[in-house]
């Protein structure tokens, strides 16, 4: 029977600062559902929204798990992505695992991994307390209490660490640690094993608020947002995969072949995410493009999109450079929404709402593309701004550019400029009632 789909999503990827280890952003209501998951798979919390893989079996380990991770999250109904070189190192075939017990099979090693790095969790998050351990020189021992009580005694170290002996209570677990070990016996941990202290390193350098982390934080949650708009895109309008060299960005293309798009992967802030082309044939040049930074936001890139999908069969015929008329056509959403054309340094034609220069929102065509011989001059440039706090973002679309594509982000970007003011003016009157101002 199919899972209900959970509404959260989940973006899984090498950390850009830490690659030994695995980052994941988890969004949505019911998060703690895909957090859960995670959690089965030796994901541990990080930052707010973040949680971090680190493997005890050295790095190598993470593709295995965060797969798994992967696997069971779609199977669970949510929604999950990853990133296309991690995708990679999880398609790949691993070298098969070693253990000093040769007698063991693949599987019963990797089940055995799998319980030492479960009992690292547990140390780690505080449910297994460890309370002493033995300094034999030779074999690495300790006795700990779970939460519920139930006590264990342990041998080994990192991915060779395994439960010898069980007891019900900890008074027991301790009186026979004292029989086995005798004068070797110390209170508390173990000094860390190489291998703990580059993980509990690598963990609390991620979980801490820095400015740095919670801009990655970021960049992965729009990853989840743009990865989920391209699924959805493509399965609405029949767009398929185009398949390309490059390892590092979505390519797909309609049926016709003469629209494409090229989505980059992780894009760093400001930098370009979405590069969306009009062809004259399938093999022929390209007419025009239009290119979208990585903060632009999802409804404005679907806008665009969504246009070339609805009009596709119409496209190749609207390719020619922009007269007055098409510009007025381009920027009608924007003049029925009330904001204002004028020209600026004698070249640009402004289209601005009001408060415009607080507001960050501008539609703007430069005149200079009418006599550039460089296709890819981009005549058209939409800007705009989530918050005060947030980084700007812009759309840039070539000088032929159809119109139906440059009207596309004028009614999208009129459309975001009335939320966004609606939204400020209903803040105070949710503060005053004890609201969080997130529903």
């Amino acid at each position: 029977m199919p899972h209900r789909e959970i509404h959260a999503s989940v973006y899984i990827d090498r950390h850009p600062v830490h690659p030994a280890a695995v980052l994941a952003t988890v969004t949505g209501p019911e998060a703690a559902l895909a957090r859960a998951i995670l959690e089965r798979h030796h994901f541990r919390a990080a930052m707010a929204g973040t949680m971090l893989l680190a493997c005890i079996g050295g790095h190598g380990q993470e593709p295995y798990y965060a797969g798994r991770a992967s696997g069971r999250l779609h199977e669970s109904g949510i929604r999950c992505h990853v990133g296309h070189n991690l995708q990679n190192e999880i398609d790949r075939n691993h070298p098969p695992l070693t253990h000093p017990d040769t007698w063991l099979t693949p599987t019963e090693i990797r089940r055995t991994y799998e319980r030492a790095h479960k009992l690292h969790d547990d140390i780690a998050s505080g449910q297994l307390n460890i309370t002493f351990h033995a300094d034999t020189g030779t074999t690495a021992a300790a006795v700990g209490t779970y939460a519920d009580g139930a006590s264990v005694h342990l041998h080994g170290e990192d991915q060779l660490r395994r439960i010898s002996s069980t007891f019900d209570n900890s008074t027991e677990a301790v009186e026979e640690f004292r029989r086995l070990y005798g004068d070797a016996v110390r209170p508390g941990r173990p000094a860390p094993t190489a291998t703990e202290e580059v993980i509990a390193r690598t963990h609390a350098a991620v979980s801490a608020p820095t400015a740095g982390n919670k801009e990655i934080a970021a960049r992965f949650a729009a990853e989840s947002d743009h990865r989920e708009l391209l699924d959805r895109f493509c399965s609405e309008h029949g767009w398929a995969d185009w398949r390309t060299w490059s390892t590092t960005a979505t390519h797909v293309i309609q049926e016709a072949q003469a629209l494409r798009a090229e989505m980059v992967d992780l894009p760093e802030p400001q930098s370009t995410r979405w590069t969306v082309a009009g062809y004259d044939s399938p093999v022929g040049h390209r007419d025009w493009s239009a290119t979208a930074c990585a903060d632009t936001p999802t409804d404005v890139v679907e806008a665009l999109l969504t246009s070339l999908a609805v009009h596709a069969d119409k496209y190749p015929q609207l390719v020619a450079p922009a007269t007055e008329e098409s510009l007025a056509d381009a920027a009608d959403a924007l003049t029925e929404a009330g904001w204002t054309r004028d020209v600026a340094a004698l070249r640009y034609v402004r289209w601005t709402p009001p408060h415009a220069r607080s507001s960050g929102f501008a539609l703007q065509y430069d005149t200079i593309a009418e006599d550039s011989t460089n296709p890819d001059f981009p005549a058209w440039t939409a800007r705009g701004r989530e918050a005060p706090d947030r980084p700007g973002w812009s759309v840039r679309l070539t000088s032929r550019t159809p119109t139906l594509a440059v009207s596309a982000v004028a009614e999208a970007l009129a459309t975001k400029k009335t939320l966004n003011r609606a939204g400020r003016r209903t803040a105070p009157r949710s503060a005053d009632k004890g609201s969080s101002g997130r529903g």
